[in-house]
């Protein structure tokens, strides 16, 4: 079965990137990134950019698109294997991860 990571959480003034690979099971279930609750993303965002695990997703989003985070996976695509649901083949990079970053020198 092939499944699909999420589209980009960016704002077009997006200044920092935080990459995943691939939405786990948990994530693909809830349709959000991060959705494990032992996954320590959100309290961490939380503690830096006011996007608790307690706030609703929406609001979560909305929060670190207003403070210039953006999440992508690398992978657009992967394959889960019949043995166990919990491995993945990735099998699509995305290519299309330019988000510009404000600021940055060269």
């Amino acid at each position: 079965m092939i499944i699909r990571s999420f589209a980009p959480i960016a704002a077009p003034d997006a200044h920092t990137l935080i990459l995943g690979s691939m939405p786990g099971m948990a994530s693909l279930e809830a349709g959000q990134y991060y959705a494990h609750p032992r996954n320590s993303f959100w309290p961490i965002m939380g503690a830096l950019y006011g996007a608790p695990p307690d706030l609703a997703y929406a609001a979560r989003v909305d929060r670190l698109k207003a403070s210039g985070v953006a999440v992508r996976d690398v992978f657009g695509k992967a394959a889960l294997t019949p043995v166990s649901a919990r491995k993945l083949r990735m099998t699509s990079p995305h290519f299309s991860l330019a988000i510009r970053i404000s600021g940055a020198s060269h």
